[in-house]
């Protein structure tokens, strides 16, 4: 029988469990989140930026930030 791995944590004295997605604070989190990012920011970041005329993307860790001219591009 295979045991269900969750992950506990505490926010302002109330207990969560998360049952989803990468383990708070596991090592390999932060690994598989950059692998995620870079696969986004290959394909589909960089072509929304394409199509939408976007000037410049400069992205820190998980933060993306964004430069385009209001007349050219329509951010909706």
């Amino acid at each position: 029988m295979l045991k269900q791995n969750y992950s506990y944590f505490q926010y302002r004295n109330l207990q969560y469990i998360q049952k989803g997605g990468l383990g708070v604070g596991a090592p390999t989190s932060s690994i598989f989140s950059e692998i995620y990012l870079k696969y986004l920011g290959n394909t589909k970041i960089f072509d929304i930026s394409v199509k939408r005329h976007i000037i410049g993307l400069l992205r820190y860790i998980d933060e993306i930030f964004i430069v385009y001219q209001n007349n050219r591009t329509n951010i909706h």
